[in-house]
C-alpha cells in the first residue's frame, strides 16, 4: 500500500487548504491572459539599477555580517531606521518598540501563534484579508465579522460586538483592521472612526491589530495617521512591510507595539526562522538612511495612480452600470459588487476562457454564502495598456452572464 504520512499529520494540518488565489495565479501565468487576480506590485517599479547599487554598498561596508546569522529582533540599523520612519509619520517609536518581520505576514502569523486558542474570537471586517482569514481557520478561531462601508469599519458595530461577547463570557482576543486602502475593497477607514476605533478597543482592554502594507502607496486625498498614532497606552499592535515599497523578494517588514507582546514575538521567532534576512535588512536600512524611500514611492504613486485610472475609466465604459466599484485612492485594489444575481464563482471560469481573471469575493468573508456577487480586481501589476483590453473582456463576460439572468 505504501507509505501514507498523511495520518502522522496534526489536526491543523488537515485544516490547510489552498489559497484560491494561489490557485487562480497558476492558471493565469499564460502570456495571452489579462490577471487582475494577484496582489503583486508592478516589476517595473522595482528600482533596480539602485538594488545594484545598494548591494554593491552593503557587501562593502557590512559584507561579513550581512551574511552572516543576525539578532532575531533586527539589524540595529534598519530597526532605528524604521523607529525614525515612523516619528516622521507622527508616531513616537523608539528602535526598541520594533522587530523586523519576514513580511508582516510573519507579523499576523506571530499574533496567532501568540493569542489565538480553539474557540477564541477575533473580530474581522466584511470583507476582510484573506491571510487573516486563513489563519483563523488554521489556529480554529471564531472570526466574527462587522460590516465594512465607505468609511471602512464600523466601531459602532465593533463595540456592539466586544459587548455581546463580553456579556457571553467569550471575550475577544482581538480586533483586525487593515485601515488604509483595505485588501480587499481598497477603501480607507475614515479619521473620525480611527480615534472612535482605538477608544471602543482600549475600553474593552483588548488589542487592535493595525496592518498597514499599504498607506504609503496614496496617489491621491490626504493622508491618514495610522491608528497607532492615536494609542497611548500600548493597545495597537502595527504590522507593516516594505514589500510594496521596494521590492517583495526581500521580505522585510516589522511589528510595532507593546513590549511584552514583542518579547514573545522575539521568543517565537526564534523558533520559526532564527531572523529575518540580513542582507535584505542592510540594504533596506541604507535605502531608508539614503532618503531613497519618498522618491521611489513617488514614482510608484504616480504609476499606479495612471494604472488606477485606466482601470476605472474602462469600467465605466465596458461594465455594466449595475455593477458598482470602489474608487481608491491609493494601495493595489478596487472592488466591484455585481446584481445579487451574478454568481463570479461561476462567473470566474467563463472570464477566464475569455483570457482574463479576477478574484471571487467570497473568498473575503467569514460567512458561507456573503460576497457571492463580488470581485477584487488588482491594477498595479497588469501593464498600463493591457488593462482596458482586460475590463472590455470582463464587462463582455458580465454583460452576457446578466442578460442569460
Amino acid at each position: 500500500m505504501g507509505f501514507r504520512p498523511e495520518r502522522l499529520f496534526a489536526a491543523r494540518a488537515h485544516r490547510l487548504q489552498p489559497s484560491e488565489i494561489r490557485q487562480i495565479l497558476r492558471l493565469t501565468l499564460r502570456p495571452d491572459v489579462v490577471s487582475f487576480a494577484g496582489g503583486l506590485p508592478d516589476p517595473a517599479s522595482f528600482p533596480l539599477e539602485l538594488i545594484r547599487t545598494l548591494s554593491a554598498q552593503v557587501l562593502d561596508q557590512h559584507g561579513p555580517e550581512a551574511l552572516q546569522y543576525g539578532l532575531t529582533m533586527g539589524v540595529p540599523e534598519l530597526r532605528e531606521a524604521i523607529a525614525q520612519l515612523m516619528r516622521r509619520e507622527g508616531v513616537q517609536t523608539d528602535p526598541e518598540q520594533v522587530i523586523v518581520t519576514s513580511g508582516s505576514q510573519q507579523g499576523l502569523s506571530l499574533t496567532a501563534t501568540l493569542l489565538l486558542e480553539p474557540k477564541d474570537h477575533v473580530i474581522v471586517g466584511s470583507p476582510t484579508y484573506l491571510g487573516l482569514k486563513l489563519l483563523a481557520t488554521f489556529h480554529e478561531a471564531i472570526a466574527d465579522p462587522v460590516p465594512v462601508d465607505d468609511e471602512g469599519m464600523d466601531p459602532q458595530a465593533v463595540e456592539d460586538l466586544l459587548r455581546r461577547r463580553a456579556q457571553e463570557g467569550t471575550p475577544v482576543k482581538f480586533v483586525y483592521a487593515m485601515p488604509t486602502f483595505q485588501n480587499p475593497s481598497g477603501v480607507t477607514i475614515s479619521s473620525s472612526r480611527r480615534r472612535a476605533l482605538v477608544d471602543v478597543v482600549a475600553a474593552y482592554d483588548t488589542l487592535l491589530v493595525e496592518d498597514d502594507p499599504y498607506s504609503r502607496l496614496r496617489f491621491a486625498g490626504d493622508h491618514q495617521r495610522p491608528l497607532i498614532g492615536y494609542d497611548d497606552e500600548g493597545h495597537v499592535l502595527y504590522l507593516s512591510t516594505f514589500s510594496k515599497l521596494l521590492a517583495p523578494g526581500f521580505r522585510i517588514g516589522w511589528a510595532q507595539g507593546h513590549p511584552s507582546i514583542l518579547e514573545k514575538f522575539n521568543l517565537t521567532k526564534q523558533s520559526r526562522d532564527l531572523h529575518t534576512n540580513s542582507f535584505g535588512q542592510y540594504l533596506t536600512a541604507a535605502y531608508l538612511r539614503e532618503g531613497h524611500l519618498d522618491r521611489h514611492v513617488a514614482t510608484i504613486c504616480a504609476l499606479y495612480k495612471r494604472k488606477c485610472e485606466a482601470m476605472l475609466l474602462a469600467i465605466d465604459h465596458h461594465f455594466p452600470p449595475e455593477v458598482t466599484v470602489t474608487r481608491p485612492q491609493g494601495g493595489l485594489f478596487t472592488w466591484a459588487v455585481c446584481p445579487p444575481q451574478v454568481d463570479t464563482g461561476v462567473l470566474l471560469p467563463r472570464a477566464i476562457e475569455q483570457k482574463v481573471a479576477f478574484v471571487t469575493g467570497r473568498s473575503f468573508y467569514t460567512d458561507p454564502g456573503a460576497g457571492a456577487n463580488a470581485m477584487r480586481l488588482n491594477f498595479s501589476h497588469p501593464p498600463l495598456e493591457r488593462i482596458g483590453p482586460g475590463i472590455e473582456r470582463l464587462g463582455g463576460v458580465l454583460r452576457t452572464a446578466m442578460v442569460a439572468r
